[in-house]
């Protein structure tokens, strides 16, 4: 991987695609795992895996001084059961950095110490005691921090990892620290971020330097066998935010969704790229530049997961919100996306959207951002996040936060949806509050949500049209229909 083929993706999807919060939030829960007299703390929860009890284990980091791995187990509801710390006396670990069960579905966890050293170890699902050290420590004693891995379908192991700012690319047998192939990728690609075995190939998406907090996106296919390189393409235009874990599926044509940011008028956008194969040809894009009608200050998508006939990824949307006093902030929210088969965005939900609350000392609230998710075996997704809270003291702005746990119902995510629904109109849009709502078949249901995904109205007509009435109720809101064969979505202005 010596040269990369500059390559200017062609955007086929134009356009602002729309961001409808159909989602319900069956529960969210924030946990507190950290030392809150220590200055800047920072609670993150990095990795989430079901239980076979339905249950959830939860890892990541805390700020107990020093900073330590911890595993905790919550229950169906999100109730917390139990935590285990591995400082010092459980292998002195700095942080969890990821949760998977193997392919004997044996619990893993691959953690990080204060140097960075990478170490894989088997851990006890019911109250997370190590059991085995799978390989590691793995690297000297400085400069390594792990980014991504998968398990291979005859168990070997494809690892990367970033020592001295470049990519380390290795191929692994359980058990030992001897690598079949490993590749340098020195002065080429930066960070590795996502992995995924495709037939005798892995595919792997990265980034590559530009200045010191964003980066060109990296696509790179190569040969599981001895790590010979097929191709790599670098997106130009595209500018990933440090440290975002890049998504990435194989859809149902055979192509590759990557979930990213996008670069705009210096503006970084929540995108899904579509492209080929067989070569790395962008195909499409799909970029999120507003959410709920106003306007997206910063935002990205990864960590992608197949859900019932699309995709679903975790992130984050930033917007303005007005203060205590009225002054607009702007504020991060952990997001919800969900993405059909053909690498489009269909809505986004994002959750806490009340802005934060500066009450002369501390902000609160929504300050907040999605790092992974995972879909549950009840077909409902759950992302783990974090949330920030910004205290001031003597002029110093500090970082507070929790581990965010969000739990999320399915069923208007958008992605079981039918054929668009022909001849939809909504009429007057803007109104006073009755709207007619009509379409080329017969409409069975009409449902109306607010901006925070609560159901408000409901109607079964079985007519091609009919009125709906939010009179003396003035805000934005959001429509679904449904038809026999078909439905549709749209959102609603009331004065």
């Amino acid at each position: 991987m010596k040269n990369f083929s500059k390559y200017l993706l062609i955007v086929l999807l134009t356009g602002t695609v729309s961001g409808f919060s159909f989602a319900q939030i069956q529960w969210q829960k924030d946990y507190t795992y950290s030392n809150y007299a220590v200055n800047n703390t920072v609670e993150t929860a990095r990795t989430t895996i079901e239980t076979s009890d339905g249950g959830y284990l939860i890892g990541g980091t805390a700020e107990k001084s020093p900073r330590t791995a911890y595993m905790a187990k919550v229950d169906a509801n999100g109730d917390s059961l139990w935590v285990r710390y591995y400082d010092a006396s459980y292998g002195g670990f700095n942080s969890l950095a990821k949760l998977y069960h193997d392919i004997n579905d044996d619990l893993y966890g691959v953690f990080e110490t204060g140097y960075g050293r990478l170490t894989f170890v088997k851990l006890n699902e019911m109250n997370g005691d190590t059991i085995s050290t799978f390989f590691g420590p793995m690297g000297p004693a400085s400069n390594y921090s792990y980014l991504a891995h998968t398990q291979l379908s005859n168990g070997d192991y494809i690892l990367s990892y970033t020592q001295s700012s470049a990519s380390i690319v290795k191929r692994f047998t359980p058990g030992s620290l001897t690598a079949s192939w490993s590749h340098d990728y020195a002065g080429e690609v930066i960070a590795v971020t996502s992995i995924m075995e495709d037939g005798s190939d892995v595919v792997m998406t990265g980034y590559v330097g530009a200045d010191w907090w964003m980066y060109d996106l990296a696509v790179t296919k190569l040969a599981t066998s001895d790590g010979t390189v097929h191709w790599t393409k670098k997106y130009v235009r595209n500018a990933l935010w440090k440290d975002q874990r890049v998504g990435l599926v194989k859809n149902n044509a055979g192509d590759y969704l990557i979930a990213c940011s996008w670069s705009q008028n210096n503006i970084l956008y929540p995108s899904v790229i579509k492209v080929a194969s067989n070569n790395g040809d962008s195909l499409s894009i799909s970029i999120l530049t507003t959410h709920n009608g106003n306007d997206i200050n910063f935002g990205f998508c990864d960590h992608l997961v197949p859900f019932a006939n699309g995709f679903v990824a975790a992130g984050e949307i930033d917007q303005n919100f007005n203060d205590a006093t009225n002054a607009p902030q702007n504020c991060a929210q952990m997001a919800l996306f969900c993405i059909n088969d053909n690498g489009q965005i269909l809505n986004a939900y994002a959750m806490n959207q009340v802005g934060p609350y500066y009450n002369g000392s501390i902000y609160t609230g929504s300050h907040c951002w999605g790092l992974s998710c995972i879909a549950t075996s009840d077909n409902q997704v759950l992302i783990t996040g974090k949330g920030n809270y910004l205290a001031e003291s003597n002029g110093w702005i500090s970082a507070y936060g929790d581990a965010y746990l969000v739990k999320i119902a399915p069923e208007t995510l958008g992605l079981n949806e039918k054929s668009e629904l022909v001849g939809l109109t909504a009429w007057p849009n803007p109104s006073k509050g009755k709207v007619q709502i009509s379409a080329s078949e017969t409409i069975e249901n009409i449902t109306v949500y607010n901006q925070l995904g609560s159901k408000v109205l409901e109607y079964t007509p079985s007519a091609a049209g009919t009125e709906i009435d939010l009179s003396g109720n003035p805000g934005i809101y959001f429509y679904k229909v449904s038809g026999k064969t078909s439905s549709g979505s749209g959102k609603l202005i009331i004065h």
